[in-house]
């Protein structure tokens, strides 16, 4: 199963993806510190006067123990590449996680879209992976993939997890140069592609699909 990671290589993003190449590791931010204010919302089921502030610190304390690290199943979202590829001008990072098994610690779901919280029962509030998985409905086109862990902060990968580089449609050639050294230091096999806009079409094509397709400049 191949799962894709767009990632910004410019300013604060630099370091986190050359750490993904050089240490292979991934890193798993809180959840409270992602870009969607609404994480982690579902309505605990408890059954006294103090249900409103019973749900406020459980949501709060879920977002400040729960660690995920996000994926989608697409490396064509071209809102995708905008706002987590610097509009373009970063990578995304092909993944090859079939192999991948559940631990006590990471697990890997799939995020499901629902238009309301969900409802859980208070005994279930130890599941924490069940309250990660849900997001609003208007996040669907992201299609993501969760690695999910209340307490490990990096999740570290094999030298062969890695199968291919997309390089962004307006990625420089100094960003390349980067790209290629970090491909060349964890493995010089991986297959790097450029993606690129064509005329009449909405669609992003990697290089390898172009055929007589002409290439928007």
């Amino acid at each position: 199963m191949l799962l894709y990671k767009y990632r910004d290589i410019s300013g604060a993003g630099f370091k986190n993806t050359q750490d993904i190449f050089i240490n292979q590791k991934l890193y798993l931010p809180v959840l409270g510190s992602l870009n969607d204010p609404k994480e982690s919302i579902a309505e605990i089921q408890i059954d006294n006067q103090y249900k409103t502030y019973g749900n406020l610190l459980e949501e709060r304390n879920r977002k400040e123990d729960t660690r995920v690290f996000s994926l989608s199943e697409t490396n064509r979202s071209a809102l995708m590449w905008s706002h987590y590829a610097a509009s373009h001008t970063g990578i995304c990072i092909a993944f090859d996680f079939s192999d991948w098994q559940d631990t006590e610690s990471v697990v890997l779901k799939k995020v499901c879209y629902v238009d309301t919280p969900v409802k859980m029962s208070h005994s279930s509030l130890s599941d924490y992976d069940k309250y990660a998985i849900y997001k609003e409905s208007s996040w669907a086109y992201e299609k993501e993939w969760r690695f999910i862990s209340r307490h490990d902060s990096f999740l570290h990968i094999g030298p062969n997890t890695i199968k291919t580089i997309f390089l962004g449609a307006k990625l420089d050639e100094a960003s390349l140069r980067w790209v290629e050294y970090w491909r060349d230091v964890y493995n010089p096999t991986i297959e790097i592609r450029k993606m690129h806009f064509v005329t009449c079409s909405y669609e992003l094509y990697d290089e390898t699909e172009l055929g007589d397709k002409v290439v928007r400049m």
